[in-house]
């Protein structure tokens, strides 16, 4: 009850408080203090996007740093019927897999800052649109997926026991780099 009441307290404070700044700003409308051209938000907008364009850039290298340094030691893979085509495609699979797993949250706040920033720039500027240089919606989201499905059809036609066995691996789930795992395998 105690909880209940608190809560209640709370939104009653929040709901005065947005109250009196409503009515401040309506005392101060004459003020630029709260009015903004459609310029500077789509600018905020722009830095948003290129912040978080910057730190999914940052975390994919760090990911892909990781993935170039780690080889997975043929000692933690257990001896399993695939052809030396067929632990190419797993771990080429699987590696990718981890690398999304990695930047995978940074990636797409990049995507969804990108996504704002596009919808609110139409929306206030029409058509004077800003440069944003390399980077695109289809970049951001969909960079080599039909390679990333191909891939994925080919791990599909390996025997469901045997990917499961490998996915149950930790090493195969950070990134790794499949070329110098499947030659450290000596196949």
């Amino acid at each position: 009850m105690v909880a209940v009441i608190r809560r209640f307290a709370i939104i009653l404070v929040v709901t005065a408080s947005c109250a009196i700044v409503a009515s401040e700003r309506k005392e101060d409308a004459n003020s630029d203090y709260y009015n903004f051209g459609n310029e500077e938000i789509v600018l905020l907008a722009h830095t948003k996007m290129l912040r978080a364009i910057d730190k999914a850039n940052l975390k994919s290298a760090i990911c892909d740093e990781k993935r170039m340094e780690t080889t997975v030691s043929a000692r933690v893979l257990p001896s399993l019927p695939l052809s030396k085509r067929d632990w190419g495609v797993a771990f080429t699979y699987l590696a990718a897999k981890a690398m999304t797993r990695c930047d995978e949250d940074a990636v797409n706040k990049a995507f969804m800052a990108f996504a704002r920033f596009k919808n609110i720039e139409k929306a206030l500027m029409g058509d004077k649109i800003l440069n944003t240089g390399f980077y695109s919606m289809e970049l951001l989201c969909c960079l080599a997926e039909r390679g990333k499905l191909e891939t994925e059809l080919q791990y599909m036609k390996i025997d469901a026991k045997i990917r499961e066995t490998l996915e149950a691996i930790p090493e195969l789930n950070e990134p790794f780099n499949p070329i110098l795992t499947i030659e450290a395998m000596g196949n």
